[in-house]
């Protein structure tokens, strides 16, 4: 697996604010971006924190 260029992802990820956008993005991408674990901050808004098997880096998303 070659390592994912984080900035490379920065248009597609400002696109995605829902969980349910997030999901189905994250699967389609290789490496597939998996959640790893959710945070709730208030009953509308929650972190999302996805990895990527074999790299070092990890996404954290904030979602409605």
């Amino acid at each position: 697996m070659s390592r994912i260029p984080l900035e490379a992802l920065a248009p597609f990820l400002k696109r995605l604010g829902t969980l349910a956008q997030v999901l189905p993005w994250g699967v389609a991408q290789r490496p597939q971006w998996i959640v790893a674990d959710v945070v709730i901050q208030d009953e509308f808004t929650h972190d999302i924190i996805l990895t990527a098997e074999g790299e070092p880096q990890a996404l954290i998303l904030d979602c409605t």
